[in-house]
């Protein structure tokens, strides 16, 4: 007899768990390593036999999955009402082939609803108790169609009520029950895009499951993800088609076998029921939001998660540390979280470090989330106002938009404007049609992915673009009492010998009428950041001195914006600027070159996250000339 030695690796590291077992003259050795990550993965074993030594390796690819908590299954299933839930939307201006645009065209943003109302409820909902596999000629798109035997049926509403078959999207809702636990492979065909998550409708942390993102004709996209335990757990798809042709079809995929959900004339496919009562926890709002940027140094770290009863408080942690996970592992952090019925909350107040990158992970239960976020400069944000949400109707505001607390922009969707007691501008520019809609002349606007806010993190944003003189937009809002330096977050497509330009009033009288009275509060004005959408934070200025603004209760304040697009209103509670020294003041000089006034220490790094060093020699105001792609400045 020879005795023989074995070892098993995953990734260079030795498999403890590893089992051998003989049958006659084979050996077979196993390794339970359970779910692996995804990702390239490599796998080797050596043995000794008697005087023969042995080791080779290989590698093998995981592919991407994603790991569904069962906190997100749905209890009290209604089982006698299968299907889905559908909320039909189409327009007749374009919204693009972008999930993005499908997303913001769900909504309302692309102007009023034309989807023909027959056989709709609620003018727009349509309830399908069997398959997801529609085309909008009812032709033999996709998988299942007239020549293997299926009927595709005509999407829902569609025609509209104008007779045209463009620029559709549909909001598919449902509660997919999966039997046993393990890996489930899902697809969906479709002309053009789609995105599908798992998890309550509105929770901003739905988990991804699968996307194509843009145009194309029927194809498949297949993704896969793994149920840790059987039940029944709510999906969400949006699809879209912006010109030509269109078609859906939803389904499963077992051995390589496609079948549609909810097929009730197909033993092997999985059962759906329609979308209601989802009582899953669900993230509400979070503070900073993965992939913020600006995050203040002094906002802390703050989350509210709905239908926690659930979700005992101890099992809900927060970590983070400066940098990568690789770099700097994570640390717990000592988050405070309490519970108020169904409602969590998670809160750390702490200061960070500014200018620089993090990296977190919020614990809930089953759940985990990771996400990266970037600090800036600003010490605390007490109020945001999004530049697309100006007045309506003669004077209106929306309660919503002072709400701190939650809003996530969206509230003035579709609502139009009345020139002269609202906005004004002088002629109309036929670009961007978005969000605003019916105002005349109309004010273009356009989507950019600048959302981050400081106390929140919008859904919807939308900057002012073509400024120019003229221009206005009044904000009546409701203040919390207290002194504020502002900030203007503005953009421009040239760079440094551009000046960025603006200016804020408050209207003290007349503010529902088109005789208004004005006191001027101060300037803006920045060097141009070499790109649309590319903001800077440029503060209110008036005889060189940052302006301490009094707000208090409701107040209407008007923004003239006057170069450069115009994305938002930041309120920072006085005193706490950028930096310890304050503000810095730009002036773009006539021949190029470019003044600071400031206090304190002027510093300077070749990159926003770089070393900053004092500029050698500078004293407030500094002149200098502008060299290289850019340079950044803050005060110590």
């Amino acid at each position: 007899a020879v005795s023989m030695r074995f070892e098993a690796r995953i990734n260079r590291t030795a498999a403890a768990n590893a089992a051998v077992s003989k049958s006659g003259a084979v050996t077979t050795v196993s390794i339970p390593a359970g779910l692996l990550p995804a990702g390239t993965m490599t796998v080797g074993i050596a043995f000794t036999a008697g005087a023969q030594n042995y080791s080779g390796s290989y590698d093998f690819t995981v592919g991407s999955y994603a790991n569904i908590p069962p906190s997100l299954a749905v209890a009290n299933v209604d089982t006698t009402k299968p299907g889905f839930v559908l909320n039909m939307y189409q327009t007749a201006i374009g919204h693009g082939t972008t999930t993005d645009g499908a997303e913001r065209h769900q909504l309302g943003a692309y102007g009023p609803n034309i989807v023909d109302p027959a056989n709709l409820a609620n003018g727009n909902q349509y309830i399908e108790t069997g398959v997801i596999n529609y085309e909008q000629g009812g032709g033999n798109a996709g998988n299942f169609n007239g020549n293997n035997g299926y009927t595709e049926a005509l999407i829902p509403g569609i025609p509209g009520t104008t007779g045209s078959t463009d620029n559709i999207s549909a909001e598919i809702l449902t509660v997919v029950n999966f039997p046993t636990a393990g890996l489930y492979v899902l697809g969906f065909n479709s002309d053009d895009g789609f995105r599908t998550t798992i998890g309550d409708r509105r929770d901003g942390m739905r988990m991804f499951l699968g996307e194509f993102n843009g145009g194309r004709g029927a194809s498949d996209t297949l993704y896969s993800f793994y149920i840790n335990q059987p039940g029944n757990y709510p999906l969400r798809t949006v699809w879209y088609e912006g010109g030509g042709g269109a078609n859906l079809e939803w389904f499963s995929v077992v051995n390589g076998v496609r079948h549609l959900l909810n097929d009730s004339a197909n033993p092997a496919s999985l059962k759906a029921y329609q979308y209601a009562n989802v009582n899953v926890p669900y993230v509400k709002t979070m503070t900073p939001w993965p992939g913020s940027v600006r995050h203040p140094v002094n906002q802390g770290f703050h989350a509210v998660i709905e239908n926690a009863s659930a979700i005992e408080t101890s099992s809900v942690k927060l970590y983070g540390n400066p940098g990568t996970a690789a770099a700097n592992p994570l640390v717990e952090l000592p988050a405070v979280v309490t519970k108020d019925g169904s409602q969590l909350k998670l809160d750390l107040d702490t200061t960070l470090d500014a200018n620089t990158q993090y990296w977190f992970r919020v614990v809930v239960g089953d759940r985990t989330i990771n996400g990266t976020f970037t600090t800036g400069s600003l010490d605390k944000v007490a109020f945001f106002i999004e530049a697309e949400d100006f007045n309506h109707g003669g004077g209106q505001t929306e309660a919503a938009a002072s709400d701190m607390a939650s809003y996530r922009g969206g509230a003035y969707v579709g609502k139009s404007a009345t020139l002269n007691v609202d906005y004004g501008r002088d002629g109309s520019v036929g670009d961007s049609p978005l969000y605003r809609i019916g105002e005349d002349p109309q004010v273009p606007m356009d989507p950019t992915g600048d959302r981050s806010r400081g106390i929140q993190f919008v859904d919807w944003n939308y900057k002012l673009g073509w400024i120019g003189a003229g221009q206005w937009f009044n904000y009546t809002r409701t203040f919390p009492a207290g002194e504020y330096n502002v900030y203007a977050g503005l953009s421009h497509g040239e760079g440094a010998g551009t000046t960025m330009a603006g200016s804020l009033q408050w209207v003290t009288a007349g503010a529902t009428t088109a005789t208004q009275t004005l006191e001027e509060l101060g300037t803006f004005s920045g060097p141009g950041t070499g790109g649309w959408g590319n903001n800077a934070l440029i503060p209110l200025m008036a005889d060189g001195q940052m302006v301490k603004l009094a707000l208090s209760g409701t107040q209407t304040i008007r923004m003239t914006p006057s170069n450069g697009d115009y994305d938002f209103l930041l309120f920072v509670t006085a005193g706490e600027g950028p930096g310890p020294g304050g503000a810095i003041a730009v002036t773009v000089n006539a021949d190029g070159t470019i003044t600071l006034t400031y206090e304190g220490v002027l510093t300077s790094a070749a990159t926003l996250g770089g070393a900053y060093a004092p500029v050698a020699g500078a004293s407030s105001p500094y002149t200098f000339t502008p060299s290289g792609d850019a340079a950044f400045f803050k005060t110590q």
